[in-house]
C-alpha cells in the first residue's frame, strides 16, 4: 500500500471536514442575523417563556419563538422573562425571576399556575385570608363566604375564593412556619395580583397584659429567621404592618366589642425551642406572643410593595400556663374571623 497516498488522502479529508466546519459557522451566523432581522417575531418584554429545547421557547398564547443567538439562553426548563429586545432574565429560579421585576407583574402579567397554586388568572380576590391549616381556610370559605369556588388545591393547600357581603374575598392556607408563608405569599403577590394578605392564626401569649382568648393585632413581628436579614444584606430589618390594614382591624375589633392588643409578636423558627429563659427574654422586651409566620409574611409584602397584617387569637399563655377550652377557642376563633373579615371589607 502507497503510505503517500494515503496521507494525501487523509489531508484531503481534513481540508473538507474543515471547510465544512466554516460552512456550518457561515450558516449559523447568517441565520442569527436573519433572526436578528425578525424583530417582529421575538417574544415582548415582560413576556414569560419556557426553554423547552435549544433555541426554542414556549410562551403564553404563543406556539414558540425564534430566538437571537446573542442571548445566553437558559437551561432548557427555564422560565424567564424577557426583559429587553436583546436580553433575558435568567440564571435563577420562576420567583427569583419574578421577583426582580415587580414592576411588570404590578401592571398586570399574564399569571400562570405556580409550582405550589395552580388557580388561574382572576381567581383570586385582591384580599386573601390565610390561616396556617387548609382545613381552616375551607371552614371559613364555608361559613363565613357566599357563591363560594375552590381555586386551588395543590399539595392539599386548599384556595377558595367568594364573597362577604359585597366585597370579593378569598382564603388560602399558608402551611405552619416561614418559608412555607412566604413561598404562598410571594406567589400570590406577584402572580395573582393579589394587593392585601391578612394572616388569622393562634398565637401563644407571652406579656401578662394579654390573656387567653385575646385578639391581637401584630404591629411588628420579631424573628430568630435570617430571611429579613437576608433582603437587607445581613442589616436587620423591621418586619411591620401595614398601617391602613392595621387601622381597619383595629376599628373592626372595637366595634365587635373586642378590645384588641396592638403590639410585637415572635415569629419563631422552632415550635419547641431548647433556648433557656427564651420566653423570659421575649417578655422582658415587651413582646405580646409568639407565633411562626407573620414576620415571613411582612417581609414578603415589603419585598413586593404589598400590604400584610396578622390578626391572631390567644389560644394558651406559654409563661402563666393558662389555655383554653374548644369550646373557647372555637368562639374566640369566630370573633377574630369577624374582625379579620370586616377588615378586608373595610380596607383603605
Amino acid at each position: 500500500m502507497d503510505l503517500g497516498v494515503i496521507a494525501v488522502d487523509g489531508a484531503q479529508r481534513h481540508t473538507q471536514q474543515r471547510g465544512c466546519e466554516a460552512h456550518a459557522r457561515g450558516q449559523a451566523a447568517r441565520d442569527a442575523e436573519l433572526r436578528d432581522q425578525q424583530i417582529a417575531e421575538r417574544i415582548p418584554a415582560g413576556e414569560r417563556a419556557i426553554h423547552i429545547e435549544q433555541g426554542q421557547w414556549a410562551g403564553i398564547g404563543h406556539e414558540g419563538f425564534p430566538v437571537n443567538e446573542s442571548c445566553i439562553l437558559p437551561p432548557l426548563g427555564t422560565e424567564c422573562i424577557f426583559t429587553a429586545a436583546d436580553g433575558w432574565s435568567v440564571g435563577c429560579g420562576v420567583s427569583r425571576v419574578l421577583a426582580s421585576d415587580h414592576a411588570f407583574n404590578r401592571k398586570g402579567a399574564n399569571p400562570m399556575a405556580t409550582p405550589h397554586i395552580s388557580a388561574e388568572p382572576g381567581d383570586f380576590a385582591d384580599t386573601v385570608l390565610m390561616p396556617g391549616d387548609p382545613l381552616r381556610a375551607k371552614v371559613i370559605a364555608d361559613n363565613y363566604l357566599e357563591d363560594v369556588r375552590e381555586v386551588t388545591n395543590t399539595r392539599n393547600m386548599l384556595g377558595y375564593t367568594g364573597r362577604y357581603g359585597d366585597t370579593p374575598v378569598s382564603v388560602m392556607g399558608s402551611g405552619m412556619g416561614i418559608p412555607s408563608m412566604s413561598i404562598y405569599a410571594f406567589e400570590l403577590y406577584t402572580q395573582y395580583e393579589v394587593e392585601k394578605i391578612i394572616r388569622v392564626g393562634t398565637c401563644g401569649g407571652i406579656s401578662p397584659a394579654v390573656k387567653v382568648r385575646d385578639i391581637i393585632v401584630a404591629m411588628g413581628a420579631s424573628t430568630d429567621s435570617s430571611v429579613n436579614r437576608t433582603r437587607l444584606d445581613g442589616d436587620d430589618f423591621a418586619a411591620i404592618a401595614d398601617y391602613g390594614l392595621l387601622e381597619s382591624t383595629v376599628t373592626a375589633a372595637r366595634a365587635a366589642g373586642a378590645t384588641p392588643r396592638v403590639g410585637n409578636v415572635f415569629s419563631s423558627e422552632l415550635f419547641y425551642n431548647p433556648r433557656a429563659n427564651f420566653f423570659d427574654t421575649l417578655k422582658a422586651h415587651g413582646i405580646l406572643a409568639v407565633e411562626m409566620e407573620a414576620a415571613g409574611l411582612y417581609g414578603v409584602a415589603a419585598e413586593t410593595g404589598k400590604r400584610a397584617v396578622s390578626v391572631l387569637t390567644v389560644s394558651d399563655h406559654v409563661v402563666i400556663g393558662a389555655s383554653t377550652s374548644a369550646d373557647e377557642r372555637q368562639n374566640s376563633f369566630q370573633e377574630m374571623m369577624q374582625v379579620a373579615l370586616e377588615a378586608a371589607a373595610n380596607a383603605h
